[in-house]
């Protein structure tokens, strides 16, 4: 089944223990910043992550009912964790291993483990511990308190979500009042919810494919009644056209395809006249299968736990890096080449050129213009710095040249602004260097009198040394001559017989 709701890894927390937290260390990672495409805000993943820690449950429920099952077998581990469990027996493992002496101690216990992994690569030791912890933090994640709970707790991220995955949270809320005790797994799983959502999505389907056969033949009728064909040649060309419906993940890209098909076959035909009438027909068509009953239906026999169902959910309006020029252009995992876009805006995308890509959504250079003026206003109040400061002006120069001129953003405010500020701190900093060089020519000037006072006490001292010299070779001189007179004297005593 092509489900539009796509589950996304998402990464674990970065806990104190590992590395200090930085602010905005990317750009995908500023809140509420509006998709360069649709122009709605984006999630950023640390937000729905903070979420999930706030409602896992209890590190000792988790070891009761075997969330931890694949790490059974290793018994040193799962001492630790029951003992963690029994000391805290209210926290979540993420709770736990925030402080910093439990997160010591798993550390510790995963070391031999990844070292037993890596055993034949010593050096992939320390990726194998990080990969094994990860693993702990995604279990802790998979199984969540009851769907009241859960849903409360999400209720503040619904204005992020519309369309199908709005429906689908709209009737979690439903089944969580009615359930408030069972998990999200434990609902979708209820029988009766099972079958309910199956027959639904059956009926839904041969619903939707009704109406999609219902107008391709009114668009056979309107061009047999022109140019008669074998209902063979109709046939096949229901069939490309299904083919670009099934093939193609944009709504408003597939739509507008199935119209240039059509078109083509007009012209080919010398029968434009047809056109509205076609295009009309078009308009009219279900532009997707998925539902939220779709959705049940492959939750339910994928075997999704709490954290994939509301990762299902909230994963098409992510916040990713959407690389301007495609990496598969060549183009830089850099700050100059990116803007924010929803995961599902830039699957959308691929690597499909801008210009290409507007003529299906033309609103998108606006929402561009929307984005970088939400960013700007955040630098301009000093809450961006560093790398973020000169991304306007990056980011505009990078859309120019591969657009061509088609994308040309307004950035004038941020120019003047950011004079006026460089202007301050040019003058700050030459204050600033203008001390800096008094300090230095009063060090070298303290220096080179230091460096006379040194030759000169250097010339002292050569002198005093000199004098010494010759004052210890008078003495030499003077013990010389006082042998001599002894020996001399010894030489002139009479020998006595």
């Amino acid at each position: 089944m092509n489900m539009n709701l796509t589950l996304t890894p998402l990464n674990t927390t970065s806990f104190q223990a590992q590395r200090p937290k930085i602010k905005y260390n990317e750009i995908r990672n500023i809140p509420n910043v509006p998709c360069a495409s649709c122009g709605e805000k984006v999630l950023i993943p640390e937000t729905l992550h903070k979420i999930f820690i706030s409602i896992s449950r209890p590190l000792s429920s988790m070891i009761k009912i075997g969330s931890f099952s694949n790490w059974e077998n290793n018994s040193a581990i799962m001492e630790l964790l029951k003992k963690l469990a029994e000391a805290n027996p209210k926290k979540s493992f993420h709770s736990i291993v925030e402080e910093e002496e439990n997160y010591k101690q798993v550390q510790e216990i995963l070391q031999p483990i990844a070292k037993k992994k890596a055993k034949k690569q010593p050096e992939e030791t320390n990726r194998y511990k990080l990969n094994l912890f990860k693993d702990l933090l995604n279990n802790s994640e998979s199984t969540l308190r009851s769907s009241g709970v859960v849903m409360k707790k999400l209720a503040q991220l619904k204005s992020y979500i519309d369309g199908t995955p709005l429906e689908v949270f709209e009737q979690l809320e439903i089944y969580s009042r009615k359930y408030p005790r069972k998990t999200l797994t434990e609902i979708i799983n209820m029988d009766e919810i099972a079958r309910f959502h199956r027959m639904k999505n059956l009926l839904q389907r041969a619903e939707t494919r009704e109406k999609i056969d219902f107008h391709f033949e009114n668009i056979q009728q309107i061009i047999n009644k022109v140019i008669p064909h074998p209902q063979e040649y109709y046939n096949e060309l229901k069939e490309n056209a299904l083919e670009i419906f099934a093939t193609e993940k944009d709504p408003i890209i597939r739509i507008a395809k199935i119209k240039a098909f059509y078109m083509e076959f007009l012209r080919k035909n010398q029968c434009e006249q047809l056109a509205n009438k076609i295009n009309k027909e078009i308009d009219q068509m279900p532009i997707t299968y998925t539902t939220k009953d779709s959705f049940f239906v492959f939750a339910h026999d994928h075997n999704f736990d709490d954290r994939q169902i509301i990762s299902s959910i909230f994963s098409p309006i992510i916040s990713t890096f959407e690389h301007v020029v495609p990496k598969s252009q060549k183009g830089a995992n850099k700050m100059k080449n990116g803007l924010v876009m929803h995961k599902r805006c830039n699957c959308n995308r691929s690597n499909m050129s801008y210009r290409e890509f507007f003529r299906y959504h033309p609103e998108m250079p606006k929402n561009i213009q929307k984005q970088i003026n939400f960013i700007t206003r955040l630098i301009l109040k000093g809450k961006l710095d560093g790398a973020f400061r000169f991304w306007p002006m990056t980011i505009s120069k990078t859309l120019f040249d591969y657009t061509d001129g088609a994308v040309n953003l307004d950035i004038t405010k941020y120019c003047e602004k950011g004079l006026e500020q460089t202007t301050e701190r040019i003058e700050t900093r030459q204050g600033a260097i203008d001390k800096l060089k008094n300090d230095r020519d009063a060090k070298i000037s303290q220096k080179q009198e230091l460096l006379r006072q040194i030759k000169s006490l250097e010339g002292e001292i050569e002198g005093i040394g000199n004098t010494t010299k010759d004052l210890i070779q008078e003495n030499q001189n003077e013990k010389n001559l006082i042998s001599s007179y002894e020996a001399y004297i010894n030489k002139k005593k009479p020998k006595q017989e």
